[in-house]
């Protein structure tokens, strides 16, 4: 009796950390989702002005992309660099489901608003530029719900279709927590560049290489949310040739992959663009085609 007492509360221990999970903020230990998600929920409920409604519907995306690049010719290094950036995009609507700002044609050029937010981990910084976003997004969506009133005012509608559907919340969670691993595009162009050593018949050579990681967030008034991470690297070896009347003939091979272990390795890379200027330096050799002209 005892064990099977203990059974049922260890069932009901796991059902309950299930649900739980289930229930669980999305991001909640993440400070550009704890920012949006706070700004969303004050902008719903206390958003207003005198004399217009308050927003039914606002969207948050943030694109967040972190990218370094290098550049070689024959093993040397040309240039190097890396970027941050952190953009959000506000999407808000004033009215209802049925009739709202959006759909009109005197309407604001974009409908939504875009603004750049502070890199870092700076919770009250990224706050207020959300909410100035917001603020902008919502004296917009005003100016044109009331061009959009006026506007149909004096008009019949033929058909009354709802300007916005109503769908199910959904969740999805897809962090990826790899990493673009700092200085391999360096290691990899100067690597590759090499390959076109000992081929004065080229002239020109070089290999650009470089990697971009990036995370997108989402989160809606309708609760909807969703995280996303998404990484990409690529290697491409260009040459050039000069044949004998002048025309400059070019060719290049690329490799891409989500991770630097996606690619082929530099050995094989190197290969391939040798191989690559050897076929570039035959058609600079290749003998020429009389030149025709007619039908």
């Amino acid at each position: 009796m005892i064990r099977g007492l203990a059974a049922l509360a260890l069932c009901l221990a796991l059902a309950g950390s299930a649900a739980a999970a289930e229930t669980a903020l999305l991001g909640e230990d993440d400070t550009v989702m704890q920012a949006l998600r706070d700004e969303l929920a004050r902008s719903m409920q206390s958003l207003k002005i005198d004399g217009a409604e308050g927003p039914y519907f606002i969207a948050y995306r943030v694109f967040d992309v972190v990218s370094e690049r290098a550049n070689a010719s024959l093993g040397s290094l040309l240039n190097r660099g890396t970027g941050a950036s952190r953009q959000l995009v506000v999407e808000l609507r004033v009215g209802g489901h049925d009739f709202d700002n959006s759909n009109y044609v005197g309407a604001s050029p974009s409908r939504t608003v875009r603004a750049a937010l502070p890199l870092g981990e700076d919770y009250d910084a990224l706050r207020r530029q959300i909410w100035l976003a917001t603020d902008r997004a919502y004296k917009q969506a005003v100016n044109d719900l009331s061009g959009k009133t006026a506007a149909l005012q004096n008009r019949t509608r033929i058909e009354e279709v709802a300007d916005f559907s109503r769908e199910e919340p959904h969740r999805y969670d897809g962090r990826d927590p790899g990493s673009i691993d700092p200085g391999r595009s360096e290691e990899m162009a100067l690597a590759v560049s090499a390959a076109f050593r000992g081929m004065p018949e080229l002239s020109m050579s070089e290999v650009r290489a470089n990697a971009q990681q990036s995370r997108t967030y989402f989160i809606d008034s309708e609760g909807s949310t969703f995280i996303a991470d998404r990484h990409s690297v690529q290697v491409e070896a260009l040459a050039a040739v000069q044949a004998a009347d002048g025309t400059e003939l070019q060719d290049f091979v690329t490799g891409y992959g989500r991770s630097w272990a996606g690619i082929p390795e530099p050995q094989a890379l190197t290969a391939q663009a040798q191989q690559m200027a050897i076929r570039l330096i035959d058609r600079r050799d290749a003998p020429y085609l009389d030149r025709y002209t007619g039908p």
